[in-house]
């Protein structure tokens, strides 16, 4: 999951010291969750990237699209309701090749 350790260099290129040694107790999960995050051994839920993308003034879905972040924990639901309040939705298009 390389693209987890890319997003982890952002995160600590973008977010201060006290910031990023604060994660643990910001994002509500123990300190082997993050370290497992930060790693690139486990994927981001969606609450967690919501916080991230505070800490970064992002929308999540930015964070979603950009990093593949929670790819595997995300269900169609949450993302449904992520992009309803954006006023948009789900869609799948059938591709038709000529």
């Amino acid at each position: 999951m390389e693209h987890l350790q890319a997003f982890t260099e952002h995160l600590r290129n973008q977010l201060s010291f006290k910031t990023f040694q604060s994660l643990p107790t910001s994002l509500g999960i123990t300190l082997y969750r993050l370290n497992k995050l930060l790693k690139g051994k486990e994927d981001w839920r969606l609450g967690e990237i919501q916080h991230i993308a505070q800490l970064l003034d992002k929308d999540p879905l930015e964070l979603i699209e950009e990093w593949q972040l929670g790819y595997q924990h995300i269900t169609l639901l949450e993302m449904n309701i992520l992009l309803a309040a954006r006023g948009k939705r789900l869609s799948f298009e059938e591709q038709v090749s000529s």
